[in-house]
């Protein structure tokens, strides 16, 4: 569904704003992947964070690596994603 997806685009932002690019990436192509699939479109008032997450992942990974952890997560199925944004979640947050 369109809050499922949309949930999962703002578990990659927060992935990414952690450091973890490349599950970011990956959550972030799968989502694209299914709304292209199911033609689900995406918020407009989503879309500006979720491309300051993109141009941080390609930044922090290169042009090279961010197409090849998108072409693998553009593959993956919606439980892939949501097994990704929950184990994200499960990680303990660390005191600074």
């Amino acid at each position: 569904s369109s809050e499922a997806l949309d949930c999962l685009e703002e578990f990659a932002a927060l992935m990414q704003e952690s450091g973890r690019s490349v599950d970011a990436v990956r959550v972030h192509a799968a989502t694209a992947a299914i709304r292209d699939r199911l033609t689900i479109p995406r918020l407009q008032r989503a879309e500006s964070r979720r491309l300051a997450s993109l141009g941080a992942a390609r930044e922090v990974l290169g042009e090279a690596a961010f197409e090849a952890v998108w072409a693998d997560g553009a593959t993956w199925a919606l439980d892939d994603a949501i097994d990704a944004a929950l184990s994200f979640a499960g990680e303990p947050v660390l005191a600074a």
